[in-house]
């Protein structure tokens, strides 16, 4: 019921948002993207958790910042930042995190999206992702889990210490079609169980001081 309610919310932020805007003018508000605020920073200045908007084919899309997502648990280190979001939105603030050290990395959440997405149109579900040039621990690979709207599930692994260092880059946890039928959630996740064998044949945790930033989530069109 919480999880139907917070959907209903959701779909009514952004109904609410679009009927107050004459209908001639949707396409360049959504290129511009709606947020919907999850919470206050310094000031009372809102905090966005997700944005919808348009890519510059009129297709929809959305992203969900760190803060909406669940992240870490006592075994990790991680710092939350509050940033401009990029132009020409720069008086938005939107979250991102840093991994400090920290063992166990998960990353995870869920959405449902459909909605507000177009229909027959295949989307990409992605982590956004910074890996910094101090980055180590981080060769053991992370494992992917994606979730669709229907119901179907895939698993694959990735190392992120292959991908280039200091620049943004995308992350693909899995893929899905709108046909416009489906209304579950997609769920994703990602996460590394960090150890190696000692001498003695014991599993022993390994420290990861990984520096991601950003650990956003981006549905967009393919």
């Amino acid at each position: 019921m919480a999880a139907l309610q917070l959907r209903k919310d959701l779909q009514s932020q952004v109904q609410c948002a679009l009927q107050s805007i004459p209908q001639a003018k949707h396409a360049a508000v959504l290129q511009n993207g709606l947020y919907l605020e999850s919470s206050t920073g310094k000031n009372n200045s809102p905090v966005f958790g997700k944005k919808v908007g348009a890519d510059n084919k009129e297709r929809k899309y959305m992203m969900i910042y760190a803060n909406e997502l669940s992240i870490g648990d006592s075994a990790c280190n991680w710092e939350y930042s509050l940033v401009p979001d990029d132009p020409p939105n720069e008086d938005k603030l939107v979250t991102i995190a840093e991994l400090i050290k920290g063992v166990n990395v998960k990353v995870e959440g869920d959405s449902y999206c459909t909605s507000y997405l177009d229909k027959g149109i295949t989307y990409e579900v992605a982590y956004q992702v910074m890996i910094t040039r101090k980055s180590y621990g981080l060769e053991n690979p992370m494992t992917l889990k994606f979730v669709d709207p229907k119901g179907k599930g895939t698993e694959f692994k990735v190392r992120l210490d292959r991908m280039p260092k200091n620049t943004w880059e995308f992350v693909r946890v899995g893929v899905f079609l709108n046909d416009g039928q489906a209304t579950g959630k997609v769920q994703f996740s990602m996460t590394e169980v960090a150890c190696y064998v000692s001498s003695k044949g014991r599993c022993v945790r390994a420290c990861v001081h990984a520096c991601i930033i950003d650990l956003s989530i981006y549905i967009y069109a393919m």
